[in-house]
């Protein structure tokens, strides 16, 4: 794999609020759709993508199928790409939610033991990125040149905080937008071509 472009979800009303669903099965709001259908034309002005993958979740699925019309391709549907389970927490701010994870993590061991940090009824951080990672060595294995990937929030700022920044304190500032874009090229090492591109939703 030696590109990544990496989009997150259009907009629902509960992102409006600032709130995380995690496996809810949210649509897009009218203003989502908007963002998904503006994504799309942005994309197919970037480098062509041989494969276009999608999490499962509603969401996630009807950004990807904007997408994949304006680009003529097929989309593929992964569960491997779904958002953190949240489980109990689900419905909460960002905030509150980082807030508990990092004093979950907080014991004097840092990331040592961020992966001990489990949401009740949902994932454990040691499972969600065990899944996060595999997921992208699957998709790895099967594509050596350009994937684009529709999925979440924490997937995405998870996934390039992986790639990019070994103190997992610092992978907030890869929180993404909805209908974010956000491109990495592997040569070999990761380089960020675009972080959170968001000047295609702009009237």
């Amino acid at each position: 794999m030696k590109r990544v472009v990496l989009v997150r979800h259009g907009s629902t009303d509960a992102n409006v609020g600032g709130v995380m669903r995690g496996w809810s099965d949210d649509p897009l709001s009218t203003l989502g759709v908007q963002q998904a259908a503006r994504t799309a034309q942005f994309v197919r002005t970037l480098p062509p993508v041989d494969v276009i993958y999608t999490s499962t979740l509603p969401r996630a699925i009807q950004t990807g199928e904007a997408i994949a019309r304006a680009l003529g391709r097929e989309l593929h549907a992964r569960d491997d790409l779904r958002e953190l389970n949240l489980g109990a927490l689900e419905g909460r701010t960002e905030r509150e939610l980082w807030a508990y994870f990092t004093r979950g993590a907080d014991d004097g061991r840092g990331a040592r033991v961020m992966q001990d940090v489990t949401f009740p009824g949902g994932e454990s951080a040691k499972g969600f990125l065990a899944r996060v990672l595999t997921a992208w060595a699957d998709i790895g294995q099967q594509h050596a040149g350009s994937v684009l990937v529709v999925s979440h929030g924490v997937f995405s700022m998870v996934s390039l905080g992986l790639w990019l920044e070994p103190d997992f304190t610092r992978w907030p500032r890869f929180r993404t937008d909805n209908c974010g874009v956000s491109e990495v090229v592997f040569a070999p090492a990761p380089e960020v071509v675009r972080l959170n591109e968001t000047t295609h939703l702009r009237d």
